[in-house]
């Protein structure tokens, strides 16, 4: 019986919590009501006192103790986080980096702000507005566009603390994280040279040209290796544009243009796959590939530490250097030869 009141009164005791003490049934009631003896209800009360439920005063009686308050950290902090929708949809990479962004400035009591933009919204001055209108103390912007520096000083301008993360020499207010391919992209093609490739294809569209296509450029003519840019006619490629990048397997092919990688996976999905089969590829974003299951294949990957990347960032925001010569955070990407495909494509869009 015991343990039925117990249980009993433990309900009602919780059910009554408010902000604020106030009476609970007293001893002779509950023993009245209950057909137990006084004594038995006075244990159960000292049990509910120990579990933090009850409150018993001597000649005042029993109380339901105060619903405790919920201690919050203090935000010491809100973050924007400048996210271009689009490469957001297209790359798993760089949604699982804005989570790990998100999840290290909780870990540093700081708020993460996303703020999403479209196609040429960034360049508008209504973009700016929009994030000031926020009240954001810091920003960390993913790779902004020369395009994209007015808005830059103007958020430093506003006393906001800014960080880029930028993979071109780039002039902006504020720090920078600095992605360094030089290293990275020179031990992928040591390898390839050890493996007999001596060509490198680097498809792109018309008129488009990556941080990374002159860095290689710099590397292939360092060891020797010849390139040929494949630039396409029309941004609608076709399976003759895919099958002719390389077709001798002395040939590998360097994805560095992210969006062009993406859109040829997307319109040119069995092409690609066939690619990959015939000869090495270097890939450098998670893409989606709309096939039903993928081959047992395998990618050569050039890719950073995102995880290390979101904490060395969160903490460098939680701790700002105001000094004009602060040295920027330089992140190496690292090569991985024969990665499976699994690991750098997925077959639909759920992440």
């Amino acid at each position: 019986m015991s343990q039925t009141l117990y249980e009993a009164l433990r309900r009602l005791a919780r059910r009554a919590r408010r902000a604020q003490s106030h009476p609970f049934y007293p001893l002779r009631t509950v023993a009245t009501h209950f057909d137990v003896a006084i004594t038995t209800v006075a244990k159960v009360y000292r049990r509910l006192e120990r579990d933090g439920l009850l409150t018993c005063v001597r000649s005042s009686g029993t109380f339901v103790a105060p619903r405790r308050q919920r201690t919050r950290a203090p935000v010491r902090a809100v973050v924007s986080l400048p996210v271009w929708l689009p490469g957001f949809l297209q790359f798993r990479d760089w949604r699982r980096f804005v989570g790990l962004m998100e999840m290290e400035l909780r870990r540093c009591q700081m708020v993460a702000d996303l703020v999403f933009y479209g196609i040429g919204d960034d360049a508008q001055p209504a973009f700016a507005d929009r994030v000031l209108a926020r009240n954001p103390d810091a920003l960390v912007w993913w790779c902004p566009h020369i395009t994209d520096v007015d808005a830059l000083r103007r958020f430093a301008d506003a006393g906001v603390r800014v960080w880029s993360i930028l993979d071109q020499p780039l002039a902006v207010p504020g720090r920078a994280c600095r992605l360094e391919w030089q290293r990275g992209l020179s031990h992928a093609m040591k390898v390839w040279r050890q493996d007999g490739i001596v060509r490198v294809v680097t498809p792109r569209p018309a008129g488009s040209s990556t941080s990374q296509t002159h860095v290689l450029k710099g590397v292939l003519d360092a060891l020797g290796l010849t390139r040929g840019a494949a630039v396409a006619a029309d941004n609608e490629p076709s399976p003759e544009y895919v099958s002719e990048l390389a077709q001798a397997s002395s040939t590998g092919v360097v994805f560095d243009d992210d969006l062009w990688f993406a859109r040829l996976c997307h319109i040119q999905p069995r092409e690609m796959l066939s690619l990959f089969q015939r000869v090495r590829c270097l890939v450098m974003r998670e893409v989606t590939l709309p096939v039903g299951q993928l081959p047992p294949l395998h990618v050569d990957v050039l890719s950073m530490d995102l995880a290390r990347l979101a904490r060395n960032l969160a903490d460098a925001v939680a701790t700002p250097d105001t000094r004009a010569d602060a040295a920027p955070l330089v992140v190496h990407p690292v090569f991985h030869p024969r990665v499976p495909l699994g690991q750098m494509v997925q077959t639909n869009w759920q992440t």
